[in-house]
């Protein structure tokens, strides 16, 4: 049975109690389960609702990593910059200590079995490609947006860390029925909003009405 992130970073850690540990070296310990990593980790303060522009410079990143995945990428692109930016030895315990145990207890949570498998690369992309419609709506300046995506784009991240088929389904098809209805609210509101435009636009051209004007006089 394949291991789970979890265990492959207590192995790096344990690996690396003498030497130290770039940012870089340890996505590609973890290979695709990275990406997972990451939009977990940008989602999760997405998760608490926010004013309108908040949520722009998360939801970009994620939809970057999204369109890396889509596009065939295993392992997140990083500037060389922060890649070789090494583990402190304070970051390190953090993942030992906080982070680690949080992914198992999620781990122990998601159900074994059939779902467990790992995804086949199209379902991998076309989970990504939802990523990249969820990053959208986050980005979006509409108030207390981005919680219902942030949760989506969570879901996704397990699924890519943990190889469950389920959940990574799960997620694609309740981020794809949140988006079609938000995109069919937004279409229909903006139809209105265009009919009511139009109808003050008629009233202005057709100028002020017989009694106004006797009125007037």
């Amino acid at each position: 049975m394949e291991a789970t992130v979890s265990q492959l970073l207590r192995q790096q850690l344990a690996v690396r109690t003498t030497t130290t540990l770039t940012i870089g070296e340890f996505l590609q310990s973890v290979n695709e389960q990275g990406f997972g990593l990451l939009l977990i980790a940008f989602a999760l303060p997405v998760l608490v609702p926010l004013p309108p522009g908040l949520g722009a410079i998360p939801g970009i990143i994620l939809m970057m990593w999204g369109l890396q995945r889509l596009l065939g990428r295993h392992t997140p692109w990083l500037p060389q910059r922060i890649q070789a930016r090494e583990l402190t030895p304070g970051m390190t315990q953090l993942l030992e200590t906080r982070a680690i145990p949080v992914l198992e207890r999620m781990e122990r949570v998601l159900p074994k079995g059939r779902g467990r498998r790992e995804p086949r690369e199209w379902e991998s992309r076309v989970a990504a490609f939802v990523v990249i419609l969820m990053g959208f709506l986050i980005v979006l300046p509409t108030p207390f947006l981005n919680t219902i995506p942030a949760m989506i784009i969570i879901g996704i991240g397990l699924s890519y860390v943990n190889h469950h088929r389920i959940l990574m389904w799960t997620s694609v098809v309740t981020g794809s029925i949140v988006f079609a209805v938000l995109l069919v609210t937004v279409v229909l509101g903006g139809e209105m909003l265009l009919d009511e435009i139009r109808e003050e636009d008629l009233l202005r051209s057709a100028g002020p009405s017989p009694t106004e004007s006797g009125s007037g006089r």
